[in-house]
């Protein structure tokens, strides 16, 4: 398989956004996946784009339409389960339990050749959300946690370079300890070795985080990852060596 880095410097190299997202689909065909979507499940004002399930796409056309106009988000299950749970999903851990009319989206998805797939709730510090599926039209035999981790960090990765072609970048400036709790924290360290290893509280580390947090504009230390990544702030070797 293709190392996170080179899939990070295919990515860099787009020139604009369909070219991204041709490279994305390219990069995200390595893990057995050859569809992608990206959409809003909030409107995404920073973006200017309005609520809607794939705004950039290759999921089938005539699926996105039967989607929006039927509404079918209110009875998606992996829909749901990105808002309530707030975390990268496969598609099949989202059927058991779900009501009759969610199964039966998930069979009507699996007609048009959305039969298995990953989806990544993406949360912007304005409040917006964003979400990005990969799928196949083969079943998921196995649901391997070291694809959904790399397609989680890719996913947002491709995110941030979507935005910024659409929305230059404000410049971030992190202190030492900052920069630091985040190097440590690419590497695979917790709060607790991170702790350990500067000589500082868990408590001071997890102040650091959320000045880290809202200096990148993000909400979790994955995501904080990958910002950084896409800012150059960190080596995309290093977060590539410590995927699960």
């Amino acid at each position: 398989m293709t190392s996170i880095e080179n899939h990070i410097s295919t990515i860099n190299a787009a020139g604009s956004p369909q070219d991204l997202f041709s490279r994305f689909v390219t990069v995200m065909y390595g893990y057995g996946y050859d569809k992608v979507s990206y959409g809003c499940a909030t409107d995404c004002p920073s973006l200017g784009l309005k609520k809607r399930h794939g705004h950039i796409s290759s999921f089938s056309e005539e699926w996105l339409k039967h989607y929006a106009t039927n509404n079918l988000s209110e009875v998606d299950p992996v829909h749901i389960h990105l808002l309530e749970k707030q975390t990268p999903t496969f598609w099949s851990s989202c059927i058991n339990g779900a009501a009759p009319s969610s199964i039966q989206l998930m069979r009507d998805a699996a007609d048009v050749g959305l039969k298995s797939g990953i989806s990544v709730p993406i949360f912007d510090r304005a409040g917006e959300i964003s979400m990005v599926s990969v799928a196949r039209n083969e079943p998921d035999h196995e649901e391997r946690y070291e694809i959904l981790a790399a397609v989680n960090l890719l996913s947002l990765y491709f995110y941030q370079s979507y935005k910024s072609f659409i929305k230059s970048p404000d410049p971030v400036k992190l202190s030492p300890r900052e920069y630091g709790i985040l190097s440590w924290a690419s590497e695979g360290k917790t709060d607790s070795e991170i702790a350990t290893l500067t000589n500082i509280s868990v408590a001071t580390v997890r102040y650091y985080w959320k000045r880290i947090f809202e200096k990148l504009g993000v909400y979790s230390r994955v995501y904080a990852v990958a910002r950084a990544v896409q800012l150059r702030l960190i080596n995309p070797q290093t977060v590539m060596k410590n995927l699960p």
